[in-house]
């Protein structure tokens, strides 16, 4: 891509998909190119020029899209982050490479339309092949998700328990376990309580100052968030969590995972070869049990985390190398 070129990010999605367009317009702010950023609803508009830049161009027919870019010099490449009926409109002007970032859009033939497919991982490749073969005919680029870069770090220092579910009395003694082993391994704990409900146990009245008091009594430092952030998976050593708040971007770091499966939770196969790569429990004993052994899944947890997340591509950085080409 030359140096003298101009890009553009369109986005024909309405206000509440915010964030999303936030961050790609973050990422591309990073990168120090010329950029503009199309979209299609006013209010989205409004609140871009607001909080994040004034390179946007707000285009309510499709005549306004045509001006808009004509109007544009030295204009290589188009970005869609959605894959919007509404893009059609601007695909059509074949003087553009159009490039689709792919991230967790439903499936469409549409995809075919685009002339680039810009991709996480490899995962992400395989799931949309499945329902368009000839997808692999494309040029496809895998760039990693990008979406973890924030969270690598080199310092680990707590374990993190991620609660969802405090009517299961299982994960509570998990809990117990978990500080019992912060306590001889010298950790910090972070909890992120991700349920409203309360039972009648220790944890329940006042739960987060109950959970302070306990691991308190018990000589381990804790904090107590409502949802999980990067710098909370950055900052942990362990992970542990239930089968619904897991998340793929706790491989990025490469630390151990434990995952608490219900035993009347069914998991479908695909899920459960994810998961073998991890260290999954469903008692208080199988958990004690894993913990004794150590970590022995560090190599296939770091081939999953290539899989699932790119991660080869991230430490790479080869989205950002795509405009230095």
């Amino acid at each position: 891509m030359s140096s003298n070129s101009a890009y553009m990010l369109y986005y024909a999605e309405n206000e509440t998909k915010y964030t999303n367009l936030k961050f790609w317009v973050i990422e591309f702010l990073r990168l120090r190119i010329r950029f503009y950023i199309l979209v299609r609803d006013e209010k989205l508009y409004k609140k871009i020029r607001t909080s994040l830049t004034d390179c946007v161009i707000y285009a309510k027919s499709t005549l306004d899209v045509e001006s808009s870019i004509t109007n544009i010099s030295n204009l290589e490449a188009i970005f869609y982050i959605s894959n919007h009926p509404k893009n059609i409109q601007i695909i059509r002007f074949n003087a553009y490479r159009h490039i689709l970032l792919y991230t967790n859009n439903a499936i469409s033939k549409v995809f075919r339309a685009y002339d680039e497919l810009w991709v996480p991982s490899q995962f992400h490749l395989d799931n949309i092949a499945k329902s368009i073969p000839s997808i692999t005919d494309m040029k496809t680029i895998i760039i990693g998700a990008i979406q973890s870069q924030d969270i690598v770090s080199l310092e680990h220092k707590s374990i993190l328990y991620v609660i969802s579910n405090l009517n299961d009395f299982l994960q509570n003694q998990f809990i117990q376990e978990g500080v019992k082993y912060a306590k001889q391994h010298s950790c910090a704990m972070q909890f992120v309580i991700e349920t409203n409900n309360k039972i009648d146990n220790i944890f329940i009245t006042n739960y987060q100052e109950q959970l302070e008091k306990y691991c308190y009594s018990q000589g381990v430092y804790c904090k107590i968030f409502n949802k999980i952030s990067d710098e909370i998976i950055a900052d942990s050593a362990y992970i542990v969590c239930d089968i619904d708040s897991y998340k793929d971007k706790f491989l990025i770091n490469n630390i151990p995972v434990y995952i608490y499966k219900p035993l009347n939770k069914y998991i479908d196969e695909d899920n459960m070869a994810i998961l073998e790569s991890l260290y999954i429990f469903s008692t208080k004993n199988e958990f004690k049990d894993i913990i004794s052994k150590g970590d022995f899944k560090a190599l296939e947890r770091e081939n999953l985390a290539e899989y699932r997340l790119g991660k080869s591509f991230i430490m790479d950085k080869t989205f950002q190398k795509q405009f230095l080409q």
